[in-house]
């Protein structure tokens, strides 16, 4: 069953598909843990909640929330003294048991 998606579960060469990053920045675990960690810096008090996972074959589909008070720029979202949330979907390929590649949407909002 799958439980957690780890940064040290990616390729070296792992993608990530997303239309709010800048393609320079989707190729590469590097990148990717640049990425994350801007986002930890910019919402230190972020809450992530994994409101569904599904799996088929190599393939993990998460739904996830994340709530938190931006302190610089992250994601296109001003720094603020509110709260923010955005809602999301992560498409996962895995191969060998790591992370080869992702699809990402997300979104500010709460799903109804």
């Amino acid at each position: 069953m799958w439980k957690k998606i780890h940064l040290t579960g990616l390729l070296p060469d792992f993608i990530w598909r997303s239309p709010s990053l800048p393609p320079d920045l989707q190729h590469g675990s590097e990148n990717t843990k640049k990425i994350a960690s801007s986002i930890i810096d910019s919402m230190p008090d972020r809450q992530i909640t994994h409101d569904d996972v599904i799996t088929k074959g190599d393939k993990v589909l998460l739904r996830w929330t994340m709530t938190g008070t931006p302190k610089k720029e992250v994601l296109g979202i001003p720094p603020g003294d509110k709260p923010v949330t955005l809602t999301g979907f992560d498409l996962f390929r895995i191969s060998g048991g790591r992370i080869v590649e992702m699809w990402q949407q997300f979104g500010a909002g709460k799903w109804p």
